[in-house]
């Protein structure tokens, strides 16, 4: 559960930075990855977050 929370939060704060141009400080996604208990696990994460903020920046800006 505390990986899928990770993730969530993870990736609404990508999308949110990539959408509106604002960033959030370094703790703050430190936080959120230190849940990965192995780097492959730090690495999976943080990629597909990555790919999910970069999906839904994606479709917001083609359905607004």
């Amino acid at each position: 559960m505390a990986v899928l929370k990770s993730f969530t939060c993870l990736t609404l704060a990508l999308a949110a930075e990539l959408w509106t141009g604002f960033s959030r400080t370094g703790s703050f996604y430190d936080r959120q990855t230190s849940i990965a208990s192995s780097r492959l696990g730090y690495v999976l994460l943080v990629a597909a977050s990555g790919a999910a903020a970069g999906t839904i920046v994606v479709w917001l800006a083609r359905h607004l």
